[in-house]
């Protein structure tokens, strides 16, 4: 949660307050869908039922961190396609 900090202040500054609670609210409801959907295709599985999955639950932050993570990674354009350089007899530089 410690995360929350340096991440959110680079993210509200570069896209605002407002946005920025729609984002987590959008991402954090998001995510919750998300593993309901995996619960459920997990419970009601034909082949093999887990129904002890439906009694599981599932708090966290984590998942909504890592897409701040990859959006202000997305913003910042800092990304490459390159990850590492050979030249022509395979030597990495």
């Amino acid at each position: 949660m410690l995360a929350l900090v340096p991440l959110g202040s680079e993210l509200e500054r570069v896209m605002g307050s407002i946005r920025l609670l729609y984002m987590i609210v959008l991402l954090a409801t998001s995510s919750a869908m998300f593993h309901l959907l995996i619960t459920l295709i997990a419970a009601y599985n034909p082949i093999h039922s887990y129904y002890h999955f439906m009694d599981e639950c599932a708090i966290g932050f984590s998942g909504v961190l890592f897409s701040m993570i990859v959006i202000e990674t997305s913003l910042s354009g800092a990304q490459s396609r390159r990850f590492c350089r050979f030249d022509s007899s395979d030597r990495f530089l």
